[in-house]
């Protein structure tokens, strides 16, 4: 939305009623007393401009920083001071002030609310621990100046801020971590993999993408299971580590109850020769007879209440209703499953007390009590989707995606995953140079040209500055798939690549068990690791998100790409390091 540099407020309603009023008194009195005053109120807003164009150029930003870098969780003192360098008093001055957001996480816009003397001051002093990683922008970005008599108010842009690159901690990976696919080395050079320029380390399960060239028929015939050979280069080790900077992936919202209605309907409709629609019509019917019947005895026995003549108007609508489905040339099968779905959503939908006829009938024919909390109307729809044998959508939505992060850590999480998975990958650089392979680490950024930024190092040369680019990057949209930065990736054969990353959703983890087909399965050399992280806790199922975790990594394995997660431990000298949990 375009800022307006100029906006009315409303004294200039009030200045439009006193200069009409000062016309009519200057037409009827003639004087020169009416004169002066209408001369007064109509060059009142020229007066009025010229006071708020001094005050865009009077009133000064002064904003200071301890220092202009620093690491997450590290005390930081900032300054910002509003002044009024003139002799004109301005009472209504409004600051749109970046600041750190009371959670530490990121700069949020605030309004201040100021009024200056001459040569007054205005002087905001603070102290702020950034719990992540990034680039920070601390002061005034504007100033709304308004007259003395509130007409209007002028903007005037000052954009003057303190940067701070917040950068995440340097840690390291002790202990021994687990030999994979991804400790066998990879060669620079593009070239086809053969047994002329590898070695035979060994026989493996054959993995999907596999050539069958390297198929060891002789023992597969033996072992009645495929067994391949498996090759190892000579030549230098080459890394790729790919950095997911995407932001988390949120699972569909929970649909409402009309949905839930129209998709229950579209399904009986479609499931109508099936044994599933059949169930479900014959527990539907059930249902509605006995309601009707309900209804008729107790009209026999005693006048009808308000609420029982309701019920039974309901019961001859819907009576009508199934005759207009019939008439429409709908079968009569169909027409009564759509009659009674309707009794049974409509009656519960309209229950607003404990005991009611349709309550009474309904809760007779329920298996299980509603859980605390939830909707009757919610209780009777999933008793629908229960007897058609359909899973909860909401609860399979939920299974497919691993869960749903806590509300309360939703304004945070990406930021929160974000700065772990960087910690994560400047480790697993530093740990491959210290190990004397070249390494070349890549990220989607919006800085570069292309949208990816990707540099080759060998030995720690290197490594700084891509420790500062990674530590002020942006997060990019969720459709920036980690997997397709293998796109940076020239050879075709012996490919090592390591992919850290905090999404697991099902689209992104189908990407990356599909890394090692792009280059020829395993057995041309090719091995991925996922070092992925998910802090369980986050969720509002940490056991299901648990669960989800543990399949995603077994799916990886079937595929041949080795996972693993690094977990933050304490090291000999108190200084924070990283172990490796499977």
């Amino acid at each position: 939305m375009k800022k307006r540099r100029f906006k009315l407020l409303p004294g200039s309603v009030l200045y439009l009623i006193l200069l009409i009023y000062s016309l009519i008194l200057t037409q009827l009195l003639r004087n020169a007393v009416s004169g002066a005053l209408f001369l007064f109120v109509l060059i009142l807003p020229v007066i009025s401009l010229i006071h708020c164009l001094i005050g865009r150029s009077a009133i000064q930003i002064y904003v200071e920083s301890e220092k202009s870098r620093a690491e997450k969780n590290e005390p930081l003192n900032y300054e910002i001071r509003v002044s009024n360098s003139s002799i004109l008093a301005y009472p209504f001055v409004e600051a749109v002030v970046s600041e750190p957001s009371d959670n530490a996480v990121k700069c949020t816009k605030k309004r201040l609310v100021l009024s200056f003397v001459p040569f007054g001051s205005f002087t905001v002093k603070s102290t702020v621990k950034f719990k992540y990683r990034g680039y920070y922008e601390i002061g005034v970005e504007s100033l709304y100046i308004s007259d003395l008599f509130r007409l209007f108010a002028v903007r005037a842009d000052k954009d003057n801020y303190a940067p701070v690159s917040v950068y995440p901690r340097k840690m390291t990976i002790v202990g021994e971590r687990p030999r994979s696919l991804t400790d066998s080395p990879s060669p620079s050079l593009r070239h086809d993999v053969t047994s002329d320029n590898q070695e035979l380390t060994g026989i493996r399960e054959y993995v999907p993408g596999d050539p069958i060239r390297d198929v060891h028929w002789k023992l597969s015939s033996k072992t009645q299971d495929l067994m391949v050979k498996q090759y190892s280069s000579v030549e230098d080790r080459h890394v790729y580590v790919l950095c997911d900077m995407a932001r988390s992936y949120r699972p569909p919202e929970k649909r409402g109850l009309s949905d839930e209605y129209d998709r229950l309907k579209k399904y009986v409709d479609s499931e109508s020769e099936k044994e599933k629609g059949r169930r479900l019509r014959r527990a539907i019917n059930e249902q509605s007879e006995d309601a009707r019947a309900f209804v008729e005895n107790e009209i026999d026995k005693k006048p009808l209440t308000s609420d029982e003549k309701r019920d039974a108007r309901a019961v001859k609508r819907f009576d009508a209703k199934y005759r207009k489905y019939i008439r429409s040339g709908m079968s009569e099968k169909e027409a009564e499953t759509v009659k009674s779905i309707d009794e049974l959503i409509s009656a519960s939908s309209k229950r607003k007390r404990e005991k009611k006829i349709f309550d009474v009938s309904l809760s007779e024919k329920a298996e299980e009590p509603a859980a605390s909390g939830a909707s009757e109307t919610e209780s009777d729809l999933k008793r629908i989707l229960e007897l058609a044998e359909i899973p909860d959508v909401t609860d399979a939505g939920d299974r497919a995606f691993g869960g749903r992060v806590k509300e309360s850590e939703l304004d945070e999480y990406d930021e929160f995953c974000l700065d772990a998975v960087v910690e994560r990958t400047l480790a697993e650089v530093l740990s491959e140079l210290k190990g004397g392979c070249t390494c070349t680490v890549a990220w989607y950024d919006d800085r570069s040209e292309s949208g990816i930024y990707s540099s080759t190092m060998a030995g720690s040369y290197g490594y700084d500055e891509i420790y500062q680019k990674l530590a002020t990057a942006s997060p990019v949209s969720h459709d920036r798939y980690v997997a397709n930065l293998t796109s940076v990736i020239s050879e075709s054969v012996n490919v090592t690549v390591k992919i850290v990353t905090s999404n697991t959703d099902p689209e992104s983890a189908a990407l990356i068990g599909a890394v090692p087909s792009r280059f020829g399965g395993a057995s041309t050399g090719c091995s991925v690791e996922v070092i992925t992280y998910s802090d369980n806790t986050k969720f509002e199922d940490p056991a299901l998100r648990a669960v989800y975790n543990a399949g995603v990594a077994l799916e990886f394995g079937r595929r041949g790409i080795a996972s693993s997660s690094l977990e933050e431990s304490i090291g000999a000298e108190g200084t924070p390091t990283f172990v490796t949990a499977d």
